[in-house]
């Protein structure tokens, strides 16, 4: 008799806490360190920098032509896109058989952020972008793809374009 009344008891517990598990209600809270160093800051031609933890990752304020981002130097993993960029022409120079330079250029960016713009075939060039948001990029000598189809990208946008040799 005593053993069915532990195992009675037993099985209640287990239902007990099975049933005390599910109704557990967790808490992600949202955390942030907000604040920082000034490690920089212009007048002329404006400026701001800082850093400390990660603040609020992601735009936080926008006006007029401007917006501030929160996060870890934003921009910079990313080479400065703001998902506005658009690649507007990516135009190759020939001359006799051959690639000599290929001109990309791209609107939309931010004033004084730099930007890379990468060929299909590997070849690399970082630029700050003119405080009109437009930024050039030149391709030449060994940096040059060669004749035939191409692409370039810059952030997330991507054009192809065709070298005719």
């Amino acid at each position: 008799m005593l053993i069915k009344r532990s195992i009675i008891t037993f099985g209640a517990a287990i239902t007990l806490l099975g049933a005390a598990a599910q109704a557990q209600d967790f808490d992600l809270g949202w955390h942030t360190i907000d604040g920082g160093g000034a490690m920089s800051s212009k007048a002329g031609a404006f400026e701001l920098s800082g850093t400390i933890g990660q603040p609020d990752a992601g735009p936080v304020m926008t006006g007029g032509d401007f917006e501030l981002a929160g996060g870890f130097w934003p921009g910079t993993i990313a080479g400065g896109c703001n998902g506005n960029e658009k690649i507007k022409k990516a135009k190759c120079k020939t001359r006799k058989g051959k690639v000599k330079k290929v001109i990309v250029r791209v609107k939309k960016g931010t004033p004084g952020q730099e930007y890379t713009a990468k060929l299909d075939t590997g070849e690399e060039l970082t630029k700050s972008a003119k405080s009109s948001g437009k930024v050039k990029f030149t391709f030449k000598g060994n940096d040059a793809p060669p004749c035939g189809a191409n692409g370039v990208t810059v952030c997330d946008d991507h054009k192809d374009f065709n070298c005719e040799c």
